[in-house]
């Protein structure tokens, strides 16, 4: 999942955009898979490694810049609805 993101930084798909987008929200994965589809999705967005949350622990879906991250990728995802 997480060599998707890179991929996506340079050859945008919107399917796979948004099937991160759902396994980084779908509460029914574990969190880890939740956790390294959120990091994905900063890639894609053009997030730098070292702006991203540290995969080393467990971070907190409702924090900055978790919250951020996933707010622009839905705005990618769907538009601005």
């Amino acid at each position: 999942m997480s060599i998707a993101g890179e991929h996506l930084l340079t050859h945008p798909d919107p399917e796979v955009f948004l099937e991160l987008l759902n396994e980084a929200t779908d509460e029914s994965n574990t969190r880890r898979t939740r956790e390294i589809a959120v990091l994905a999705l900063g890639r894609a967005l053009g997030e730098e490694w070292h702006s991203l949350p540290p995969s080393s622990r467990h971070f907190d879906f409702i924090a900055i810049p978790s919250r951020r991250i996933l707010e622009l990728a839905r705005e990618r995802a769907y538009g601005n609805t």
